[in-house]
């Protein structure tokens, strides 16, 4: 069990990425209800989605490696979360029915990114919860 513990954050960040593609990739009836609480609720979703993404991938570069959180660590982190939300909004485009890409969720998924960013630089609140 202590060896699942030190792998905690790559362990979140699997079912998160396996979470994000899974509802990413569903296909929606027209018929069900509308789930949107507000204009906008979706880029918020999104927004989240990719904070998440980042957040848990950064962490799991310092587990990894035993690393501080750095400039390029987290540059790396802010290429791979774009360059996954760039490949999920090409699959919804090509292989949904009921979706597409929308150039405003691709804003949303960065915006949810830089922001996990913002949070890991400035703040010190991954290395009280790494141990």
């Amino acid at each position: 069990m202590d060896k699942i513990l030190k792998f905690k954050f790559r362990i979140a960040f699997v079912f998160w990425v396996v979470g994000i593609t899974t509802l990413s990739l569903a296909q929606l009836e027209s018929d069900l209800p509308s789930t949107e609480l507000f204009v906008g609720f979706d880029k918020v979703v999104h927004a989240l989605f990719y904070f998440g993404f980042t957040f848990l991938l950064s962490l799991g570069f310092v587990e990894y490696r035993g690393l501080k959180l750095g400039v390029k660590q987290l540059l790396l982190a802010v290429l791979i979360a774009a360059s996954y939300g760039l490949l999920i909004e090409y699959l919804q485009q090509e292989f949904t029915t009921s979706r597409q890409a929308e150039f405003l969720d691709i804003l949303a998924n960065l915006s949810g990114t830089l922001i996990a960013v913002l949070f890991l630089k400035y703040t010190t609140w991954y290395y009280r919860h790494l141990n």
